[in-house]
C-alpha cells in the first residue's frame, strides 16, 4: 500500500509510473493528440488584387499560430501527473511549464487576425469569396482553441482536488508509518517534510503539534472521505476513487491497530475501547451539506468534468480538435446531482472498519503479573550467580525482609544482628532480599505458544525506555497504611532508571534491573536525607508510631516491583518491538518481613528523624547565624518568593551550605604606574553563598495541595569593584528542587508553621 500510494502521490517529486500516468492524464482530459489548426488560404493570380497582401499575412500569422498550438499541447502533454505538480497547479495548468506564454502569443495572434486581416477584407471586399474564407477559417478555429482552453482549465482545476486529496492521502501514509514506528508519537513527528505541501480546504485549521498522530489520522481519513464525497455527488464521479478508497481503508486498519499497541502505555492495559473517541469526528452527514471542519469545496471541485469520472479506472477519450469537428469539454452541470448509494456508502462502511477494528484483539499476548506462579525465569545470569555478591546469608532469607537497629551491609555475612523486636524509638533498618534479578521474570503469555515473554534485558539510563519502580506496603496489625501520591498504596516508593552503559560487565554497578537482588529499607531513622524519598519515608513510619496506642503492634512490609514506561524515547526499530509497551500491574511482594515494635506510654515515645541538613560553611558560627537571618529575611520579603502575589513560598528554614565565592566579573581601566598607558583588567564584582531554604506550600497559598518545597539557592552580596561578603543581600538565583509531605518534618519545625489545609 505504501508503495501504491508513493506512486499515486509521487511524494519524492518524481512522476508517478507510465500507467498510472496515462490513467491520471486520460481521466483528466489532458492525455492523447490534439488536432488544431488553422487553415491556411493558397495564393493564386485569380486572388482580388486588394486582399493578396492580406492573404500573405493572413498565411504567415497561421503558420506562427498553429507553431504555438504545437507547442504549448506539447507542454501540457509533458507536466508530470504527481500530487505535487497536481495541487499546485492551483487552477491554471497552462500557467506550469511555461505554456501561459504559448497560449497569451496565440490569443494575440488571433486577435491581430480578426482586427487587420478579417476587418480590413471585409470593408475592402465584403463580397468576395477570399474575405468569406478569412472570415470562416478565423472564426471556426477561434471557437476551437476557446474549446481547448475551456477543457485545459477545467482539467486544471479538476488536476488541483485530486492532487490536493493525493498529498492528504500522502501525508495519512506518512502519519501511520511513523506512527508504526514509534511508541508514543505526535503529529510533529509525521509533519516534519510534508505539512507545507498540505494546502487548501483539506488542510485541519486544528492541526498542532501535540495532536495524536492516530486521531489526526482518522480524522483526515474522514476529511477525504468526505471531500470525495462531495466531489463525485455534485459531478457524478470521482477519477481514482477505487484506488484510493482500497489505500485510505488499509490505512485506517494500520492506524487502529497501531494505536491499539499505543494505548496499552496510555490506558495501562490492553483491549482499552477507543472508537468512542472518534465517533463526533466521524458521525456520518450530508455529503452536500455544509461543513465547518472541511471548509469550502476546493474550485476544483466545482469544475469537474463529468466525462473525467466517469470510471476511476478506465481511459476516457482524449479531447481532440479539427477543423471540420471541435472537440469542447463535457457541459457542466446546472446543479449538483444526487448523491449516488456508492459515494454514500463510503463514510457508512469506514464507520463499520472502525466498529469491526475496535473489537478485534490485537495482542499477541496476555500480561500476567510478576511473580504469577508457576514462574518461568529466563536464563539469564544475576547477583546470585556470584558466591562473593550472594552470601549464605543471602541464600538463607530469599524472599524475605530482615530487620536490625543498625544498617545492614549489602553483601552481608552474619546474621547475629537481625532481630525482630524494637522499641518505637529504635532506629529500624531493613533489608530485602528476592529470588532473581528482575529482567528474569516474565511479564506475559504467548498466546500463540504459551511460552513466556520477558521485557528488556538490561535498561540503560541514557534514553531509556523503561524503568523500575520499587513500593514499600506497610501493614501494621493487618492494616494498610499508605500515604498520598505514592503510588499503589505505598509508603514509599523510588525508581531506578538504569545502568550509563549496559556494555559494561554485569553486577560492576548496582543494577536494580538486570543484576541485584536486594536493597536497604530505611524503617525507622533518627535522621534523614530530605533529598532521598526512600529515606524520607522513615519519618512516616515514625510519625505512625506516634499515633499507635500504647503496647506491642505487629509490623509487616511487603516489597514489591513493577516496570513503568518512561513514554518518552520510546523508540520501535525494525526487528527490535518495543515489550512492554505499558507500565505493569504491580508485583506479587518480592520480599515480606515482620517486626513488633513496642510503643511506650511516655510522652514522646519517638521523635521524628532530624531532615535539616547539617550547617557546612568555614564561617564563625555568629556570622554564619547572621546571613542565614538575613536570607530568611530576604526570602520573607521578595516578591518572587514571601511576597508573591500568586503561589507565595512562606519559608520554614534556611541552612547554610558553603562559603561566600566569586561569581561574576567585569573589565576596568587601570593606568599603569609610570608610564600613563591604560589597561584592561578583569576584577571580579559580586560574591555568592550557597544555602538550603524549607518553605511551606497550602491551598490558601495558590498551590494545589499542602507540601515543603526544599530549594537549593545562592545568596548574592553586594555588586561593586572588590565586593564585600555578607549581608545586604541582593537576590538569590536557583539550583535544584525537591517537594514533599509536610508531616514528614519534624515536631520542632511544625509547630512554627501555621497550617493551612
Amino acid at each position: 500500500a505504501g508503495d501504491e500510494m508513493g506512486a499515486l502521490a509521487g511524494s519524492d517529486g518524481k512522476a508517478v509510473d507510465e500507467a498510472d500516468r496515462q490513467t491520471i492524464a486520460s481521466l483528466l482530459g489532458l492525455g492523447g493528440s490534439v488536432n488544431l489548426k488553422l487553415e491556411p488560404i493558397q495564393l493564386s493570380v485569380s486572388i482580388n488584387p486588394k486582399l493578396y497582401t492580406l492573404v500573405k499575412d493572413y498565411n504567415t500569422e497561421a503558420g506562427y499560430i498553429n507553431q504555438q498550438v504545437r507547442e504549448a499541447v506539447r507542454t501540457v502533454a509533458e507536466i508530470p501527473y504527481n500530487a505535487k505538480e497536481l495541487a499546485s497547479l492551483g487552477g491554471d495548468l497552462n500557467a506550469r511549464h511555461h505554456a501561459r506564454h504559448n497560449i497569451e502569443t496565440i490569443d494575440l495572434k488571433l486577435d491581430r487576425l480578426s482586427k487587420r486581416c478579417v476587418a480590413v477584407a471585409q470593408n475592402d471586399a465584403p463580397d468576395d469569396e477570399i474575405t468569406a474564407r478569412l472570415s470562416k477559417n478565423v472564426t471556426h478555429f477561434t471557437e476551437q482553441w476557446q474549446a481547448l482552453r475551456q477543457s485545459w482549465d477545467n482539467a486544471s482545476e479538476v488536476a488541483a482536488a485530486v492532487g490536493q486529496i493525493l498529498l492528504v492521502c500522502d501525508f495519512i501514509r506518512v502519519c501511520v508509518e511513523e506512527g508504526e514506528k514509534h511508541y508514543p508519537v505526535n503529529i510533529s513527528q509525521a509533519l516534519f517534510g510534508h505539512r507545507a505541501n498540505i494546502m487548501g480546504a483539506l488542510t485541519p485549521a486544528e492541526l498542532n503539534s501535540t495532536e495524536d498522530v492516530y486521531a489526526t489520522t482518522i480524522q483526515l481519513l474522514k476529511r477525504v472521505v468526505r471531500q470525495m464525497e462531495r466531489t463525485a455527488s455534485k459531478w457524478n464521479g470521482f477519477p481514482l476513487r477505487a484506488q484510493l478508497e482500497r489505500l485510505l481503508f488499509d490505512f485506517t486498519k494500520r492506524a487502529k491497530r497501531a494505536e491499539a499497541q499505543d494505548r496499552l502505555w496510555k490506558e495501562r492495559l490492553a483491549g482499552t475501547s477507543t472508537v468512542d473517541a472518534y465517533r463526533p469526528a466521524l458521525a456520518t452527514s450530508s455529503t452536500t451539506g455544509s461543513d465547518s471542519s472541511v471548509g469550502s469545496v476546493p474550485a476544483a471541485a466545482a469544475s469537474m468534468p463529468a466525462a473525467a469520472a466517469s470510471a476511476p479506472t478506465a481511459s476516457a477519450s482524449a479531447p481532440t480538435a479539427s477543423a471540420s469537428a471541435p472537440t469542447a469539454s463535457p457541459a457542466l452541470p446546472s446543479a449538483p446531482a444526487a448523491a449516488s448509494s456508492s459515494s454514500a456508502s463510503t463514510m457508512e462502511r469506514l464507520c463499520a472498519l472502525l466498529e469491526e477494528l475496535d473489537a478485534e484483539d490485537v495482542t499477541d499476548y496476555v500480561p500476567i503479573k510478576m511473580g504469577d506462579a508457576p514462574v518461568q525465569f529466563r536464563d539469564l545470569p544475576d547477583q546470585s550467580a556470584s558466591e562473593a555478591a550472594w552470601t549464605n546469608v543471602c541464600k538463607q532469607y530469599v524472599g524475605e525482609i530482615v530487620f536490625s537497629r543498625s544498617s545492614i551491609d549489602r553483601v552481608v555475612s552474619s546474621d547475629a544482628a537481625f532481630t525482630r523486636e524494637f522499641d518505637a524509638t529504635d532506629e529500624v533498618h531493613g533489608r530485602a532480599f528476592w529470588p532473581h534479578a528482575l529482567s528474569r521474570y516474565p511479564l506475559a503469555v504467548s498466546k500463540k505458544t504459551g511460552e513466556p515473554v520477558y521485557g528488556p534485558e538490561r535498561i540503560c539510563s541514557v534514553m531509556p525506555s523503561h524503568r523500575v519502580e520499587f513500593v514499600q506496603r506497610v501493614y501494621v496489625d493487618g492494616k494498610l497504611h499508605a500515604r498520598d501520591r505514592q503510588p499503589c498504596d505505598g509508603l514509599t516508593s523510588f525508581w531506578f532508571s538504569g545502568v550509563p552503559d549496559t556494555k559494561k560487565r554485569l553486577g560492576s554497578e548496582t543494577d536494580f534491573y538486570a543484576f541485584t537482588q536486594t536493597c536497604r529499607l530505611n524503617v525507622s531513622l533518627d535522621q534523614v536525607d530530605m533529598s532521598d524519598g526512600w529515606s524520607r519515608s522513615a519519618n512516616a513510619m515514625r510519625r505512625l508510631f506516634q499515633q499507635l496506642e500504647e503496647g506491642a503492634h505487629e509490623v509487616r512490609i511487603d516489597l514489591c516491583a513493577r516496570l513503568l514506561c518512561t513514554h518518552d524515547n520510546l523508540q520501535k526499530r525494525p526487528g527490535h518491538g518495543i515489550f512492554p509497551l505499558y507500565d505493569t500491574e504491580i508485583s506479587h511482594p518480592l520480599a515480606t518481613g515482620s517486626f513488633t515494635v513496642r510503643v511506650s506510654a511516655q510522652k514522646p515515645c519517638c521523635t521524628l528523624g532530624r531532615i535539616l541538613p547539617d550547617r557546612c560553611t568555614s564561617l564563625s558560627r555568629g556570622a554564619a547565624a547572621t546571613l542565614e537571618t538575613a536570607a530568611f529575611r530576604f526570602l520573607q520579603e521578595s516578591r518572587g518568593w514571601g511576597k508573591r502575589a500568586d503561589k507565595t513560598e512562606v519559608p520554614v528554614a534556611v541552612v547554610l551550605r558553603g562559603d561566600w565565592q566569586l561569581c561574576s566579573y567585569e573589565w576596568f581601566e587601570i593606568s599603569v604606574s609610570g608610564t600613563g598607558e591604560v589597561r584592561l583588567r578583569k576584577e571580579a564584582t559580586q560574591q555568592v553563598c550557597p544555602f538550603v531554604a524549607f518553605f511551606y506550600r497550602s491551598k490558601a497559598t495558590g498551590w494545589e495541595r499542602e507540601s515543603v518545597a526544599v530549594f537549593h539557592l545562592g545568596a548574592f552580596g553586594p555588586c561593586s569593584r572588590n565586593p564585600p561578603v555578607g549581608p545586604p543581600l541582593t537576590g538569590v538565583s536557583v539550583g535544584g528542587m525537591n517537594e514533599f509531605d509536610v508531616d514528614l518534618l519534624p515536631d520542632e519545625m511544625l509547630k512554627d508553621i501555621q497550617r493551612q489545609i
